[in-house]
């Protein structure tokens, strides 16, 4: 199963490299890989990856997840229980609230290649912001997350809305970008190019 939201696109090779991995390795569940993030302009201007090579994971408990993009991921139909699915009663972090407990006691994946863009909207919502930190404590809490680790997110959660409210306040709220991934390096932005023009989007 993958997910492709209806503005983002994949790498042509994405799923061809993906399924590949999934059959050479019959004991993972999941592969995620680096998104890469675009601008109104169809501009490389961020890059989302967590870790630098290929790695694989395993947690035993909420504490110790280690958070990958849900978007770019491929995931084996046959790991997910019947009595899993989303929780549509978050409005916001569906998806890592799904992956965590998709996750728990199994092997996943992450592969560093850019293979997913990500059509992001420029504009910032203050309000949305402190919503999704909202829903991601109630997914925490659903999941039965240590309560040190809960009373941590939620100082770390209202120091993060306390410097976002002053990025507001002060119209530096572009400063936010930074906090999501990093800028591209050249051979990511001539990669994104070349396979832009492969998808006739330009």
């Amino acid at each position: 199963m993958c997910m492709l939201d209806a503005d983002d696109w994949y790498y042509p090779k994405k799923l061809e490299f993906q399924f590949k991995f999934m059959e050479n390795n019959p004991d993972t569940t999941l592969l995620s890989s680096a998104i890469g993030v675009t601008n109104k302009e169809q501009e490389l201007f961020r890059v989302i990856k967590p870790v630098k090579e290929i790695q694989f994971f395993k947690f035993k408990d909420y504490h110790n997840y280690k958070m990958i993009p849900h978007a770019s991921s491929i995931i084996r139909v046959e790991k997910i229980r019947d009595d899993l699915s989303y929780n549509y009663s978050l409005k916001l972090s569906q998806d890592q609230d799904f992956l965590r407990r998709l996750l728990i006691n199994k092997k996943y994946a992450f592969d560093p290649n850019v293979q997913y863009i990500y059509n992001r909207e420029e504009s910032f919502s203050f309000n949305k912001y402190i919503l999704s930190k909202k829903f991601t404590f109630k997914s925490l809490h659903s999941n039965n997350t240590p309560n040190g680790s809960l009373i941590i997110f939620t100082l770390v959660s209202f120091l993060k809305i306390f410097y976002v409210l002053l990025l507001k306040l002060t119209n530096n709220i572009q400063k936010l970008n930074k906090n999501l991934g990093r800028e591209p390096e050249n051979d990511e932005i001539n990669k994104y190019t070349e396979n832009l023009k492969l998808t006739h989007f330009e």
